[in-house]
């Protein structure tokens, strides 16, 4: 699963049909909650506000390589929007996935 993670956050492949939706909505900026059904893109909702990160607590360290490889990409999108440099809460949020968990107590599950 954490493999089809990875290839799927590498290759993007609905990015085209997605931008398209957004574009229809009017919504330049989201996170757009879908699934594939009888082949084609269902949109559950766009969330204009969208939670991008939790604490890192949150996630299970298998997860945190996948986790960092989305905020390398989220950085990379909003320096190309603007030269400066990254915001220092996103910055901080890489710095902080890119540890190594210092104990499992920090790792919590949630079904």
């Amino acid at each position: 699963m954490l493999e089809e993670e990875r290839v799927f956050q590498e290759t993007n492949p609905h990015a085209k049909q997605l931008w398209e939706i957004f574009e229809l909505a009017g919504i330049d900026y989201g996170r757009i909650d879908y699934g594939i059904g009888g082949g084609r893109i269902q949109v559950w909702e766009i969330n204009t506000n969208p939670s991008v990160m939790r604490p890192r607590s949150f996630y299970e360290p298998i997860q945190l390589p996948g986790r960092v490889r989305f905020v390398q990409r989220f950085n990379a999108a909003f320096e190309a929007l603007d030269d400066r440099s990254p915001s220092p809460r996103f910055a901080w949020w890489l710095g902080r996935l890119a540890q190594a968990p210092r104990s499992s107590r920090e790792h919590r599950r949630f079904v």
